[in-house]
């Protein structure tokens, strides 16, 4: 019986490789016959489209081509002495013996202009592609298909961070930023994105910010925070009874003023600035404190300590508590307190998963196998419960799969009883 499966799997491994072999044979085929996308055959054209699937593609014939003169361009256009073609489709109204292309799939005749296979300008003679997004004719400017509302083609010009502007507007992407382009300007690159102003309004990533002074409107650090003569902001939101005159970063996202700590736009409360000071991990503390984020932990911060960091769960002490992750692990004992791993840890009073006491552990004789299975002298656990009916004295985990485990009456598997033996 094994015999035969072995050589049924055998033979499906063949075919699957002379399947790909094929497949990847075709696959250079069709592209090499294809050219550009376009294939003519005898009197007539048809436009190939990109492999999807197992291999398939789509295929659309032209209609009322001049097989005679019909030439594949680049960028998916092709044309004859009539008209001219995009990804298959007939450019409407064009002109193939005056079409050309420009860069960037923007292409023009004698008659309009295009973006792949959309007329957009009926000024052709003064088109120009200016980059794959904008182009512009002697009166307006175009994104890709879009007409920019109100823009003036003479002065459009490209900016910087994909911004574009003409003598009244600034644009991004196909909308209209700002309408005072004299006095736009570009402030600073945060982690929170692009800053630029107005006389009349700041903007973050082409969006106005609301209420905020722009003349007298700076990033603060490059951390998202800012700031007018009237507040100060993290991300947007006010940070209540912030001094703007006197604020500055820290860092890890740890801001002050003269008198106060901020975390994002929260008030660390009892920091004290003058002798705030950042520590590892987004801990930080003063002269009689130990914080994490907003929150104040300790008033022990010279025994700050991190004892071990997992993938999400840090331990941290202070000599008189533990804590996970920014939580106190309550009845923990610190001076007692070890790190098993796999999220296990254990004192001389209780054994825990993560941030929980495991029930009925005997912390003496705990020990943690991995992230799933632990056990004590007598019982065994399964990430942090009891399985019940489990004998811990004979219980051990599988040398190679971390999920099963068998005890003197049988095989687990997830913390459950199996009937199967998984190759012990």
């Amino acid at each position: 019986m094994v015999k035969i499966l072995l050589s049924v799997l055998a033979g499906l491994v063949i075919i699957g490789l002379a399947i790909a072999i094929l497949f990847y044979a075709g696959i250079k085929t069709v592209a090499k016959a294809t050219g550009a996308g376009y294939k003519v055959r005898g009197d007539q054209v048809y436009y190939i489209g990109a492999m999807r699937g197992l291999g398939s593609r789509t295929s659309k014939q032209l209609v009322n081509v001049d097989t005679a003169t019909f030439e594949v361009l680049s960028d998916g256009f092709a044309k004859d002495v009539n008209q001219a073609y995009f990804a298959g489709i007939t450019l409407p109204n064009s002109n193939g013996a005056s079409f050309k292309i420009l860069r960037h799939q923007f292409a023009r005749d004698n008659h309009q202009a295009y973006f792949r296979e959309k007329p957009i300008s009926k000024s052709p003679d003064n088109f120009q592609a200016l980059s794959k997004l904008y182009a512009r004719d002697a009166e307006l400017a175009f994104f890709q298909y879009a007409t920019l509302k109100g823009s003036d083609g003479k002065t459009f010009q490209l900016l910087k961070h994909g911004y574009a502007a003409d003598k009244q507007q600034v644009y991004l992407d196909s909308n209209i930023v700002s309408r005072d382009a004299a006095h736009f300007e570009f402030l600073d690159m945060t982690e929170d994105g692009l800053y630029a102003r107005d006389q009349s309004h700041v903007y973050r990533n082409g969006k106005p910010l609301g209420s905020v002074d722009a003349a007298s409107f700076e990033v603060v650090g490059d951390e998202n925070y800012y700031k007018d003569k009237h507040h100060v902001y993290y991300n947007r939101r006010l940070i209540e009874g912030a001094d703007p005159a006197n604020f500055r970063v820290i860092g890890e996202h740890y801001a002050c003023d003269k008198q106060q700590v901020f975390h994002r736009e929260y008030l660390v409360e009892k920091a004290d600035p003058k002798s705030f000071k950042l520590l590892k991990e987004g801990y930080a503390r003063d002269a009689n404190h130990l914080f994490v984020r907003s929150n104040l932990l300790s008033d022990n911060p010279a025994g700050f300590k991190i004892l071990d960091k997992q993938p999400f769960l840090l331990y941290v002490t202070d000599q008189r508590h533990i804590f996970v992750s920014g939580i106190k692990l309550e009845d923990a004992d610190a001076a007692t307190f070890e790190v098993l791993g796999d999220g296990y840890a254990r004192d001389k009073n209780h054994a825990y998963f993560k941030r929980v006491i495991i029930e009925d552990a005997d912390a003496k004789s705990f020990v943690a196998f991995n992230k799933f299975y632990s056990k004590d002298q007598a019982k065994a656990f399964y990430q942090g419960s009891l399985m019940e009916g489990v004998d811990g004295a004979s219980f051990e985990v599988h040398p190679k799969i971390d999920n099963e485990a068998k005890d003197k009456s049988g095989y687990i598997k997830s913390g459950r009883r199996s009937d199967y033996d998984y190759g012990w």
